[in-house]
């Protein structure tokens, strides 16, 4: 008989545990409710936490640093507080995201740190130096390294060469039942009759919590290119709290379903995401996207019917005449669908929870492990 696989107590080191926040706090807690549903005892090590009351909360636990004169030392202590907390608490496991001078199972969800410098134009000084730092270390110690996307996986490669054979490809996971085209009909149908848009106006949604950064001030270029060019077309941003302007309608919050089964078309120009859920999302409700080379995501997009990737995230024009385009194509929601069903939750979960054995069982035990704080 086969041997049962004995449960483990996993730990997730963060520096804020907030999973309402979306991004990688998110994927996190879908991972530590998939790994407790399997058994697995999870608890979340941070400084800061929800609010009373929230589910997420439940499996928090409070760290505090000592106290420090300056952010850099103070990140510092944080980073040595999470460790010990974990380890005292009997971890068999530490998953880490950021900001620690070592994990067992690193998980770069917003890439490398200095690469994200680079992506949006901003200097290496400062706490940023720290972050490198920290990050340098947490890759010296990882036993294994689950990375979201091939753009995460080849840029922890490029910056940690050494990271080959433990950086591994794992994707990101994605509810396919809740996420379907059918949601149309429903959800969807819902949502366009509060808004007042018709069953056949053409609708173009972006949603994102930093639209700076995911390219909105391009896409509200190229959509008055686009009314002005005779399209009836309206947009829709959710998620951010921004002015609304002429056939621009703005949601601070929206169910994600009904937004990604609306839309007729979902574009997220970002300059820099390491995944881009929104377009996963879009695509597993049938919803074609436009989008760009700087989103893992755009890694799925394999037929041109499923939607377009565009080189530069700053061109306009480019832009507008892709959305033009994926107004008019109306493919079948089944053939876009297609491109989503790499991302099921549980081939995403079987994945994650196999890295997660691997470093309790102390594979690949020899990775150096600094004790320093200096």
């Amino acid at each position: 008989m086969a041997e049962a696989k004995h449960p483990l107590r996993i730990g997730i080191l963060i520096d804020r545990w907030d999973p309402s926040r979306g991004g990688a706090e998110a994927a996190l807690a879908e991972l530590a409710e998939g790994l407790e549903a399997r058994g697995h005892a999870v608890l979340a090590f941070a400084a800061e936490g929800p609010a009373k009351g929230r589910p997420a909360q439940e499996r928090w636990r409070r760290v505090r640093p000592a106290w420090s004169l300056g952010r850099s030392r103070g990140e510092k202590l944080l980073a040595r507080a999470l460790d010990e907390a974990a380890r005292e608490a009997g971890c068999d496991v530490r998953i880490g995201l950021r900001h620690l001078f070592e994990t067992d199972l690193w998980w770069p969800h917003g890439g490398c740190h200095r690469a994200t410098l680079r992506a949006l134009g901003k200097p290496l000084r400062g706490r940023h130096r720290v972050f490198v730092e920290l990050e340098a270390r947490m890759a010296r110690s990882a036993r294994r390294v689950a990375c979201v996307s091939r753009l995460v996986l080849e840029e922890v490669l490029a910056e940690y060469p050494e990271l080959r054979g433990r950086a591994v490809l794992v994707g990101s996971a994605l509810d396919l039942e809740r996420f379907h085209p059918r949601e149309r009909a429903t959800s969807g149908a819902a949502l366009r009759a509060s808004l007042g848009i018709g069953a056949d106006e053409p609708l173009i949604g972006f949603s994102a919590r930093q639209p700076r950064t995911k390219g909105l001030s391009v896409l509200l270029e190229s959509f008055r290119a686009l009314r002005a060019a005779g399209s009836g077309a309206t947009l829709l941003v959710a998620g951010s709290a921004v002015r609304a302007e002429e056939h621009v309608r703005v949601l601070r919050e929206v169910d994600p379903v009904a937004f990604a089964a609306a839309c007729d078309l979902v574009c997220l120009p970002t300059l820099r995401d390491t995944f881009g859920r929104v377009v996963a999302e879009a695509l597993a409700c049938g919803t074609p996207v436009v989008t760009t080379a700087r989103a893992g995501a755009a890694e799925l997009l394999a037929r041109p019917e499923q939607g377009r990737v565009l080189g530069d995230p700053r061109d306009t024009a480019a832009l507008t005449e892709a959305l033009a385009e994926g107004l008019a194509l109306r493919p079948g929601r089944e053939l876009v669908r297609e491109a989503a069903l790499a991302c099921g939750r549980e081939t995403w979960l079987d994945r994650m929870e196999a890295l997660c054995r691997e470093c309790a069982a102390g594979s690949n035990s020899d990775s150096p492990r600094s004790r320093s704080i200096a």
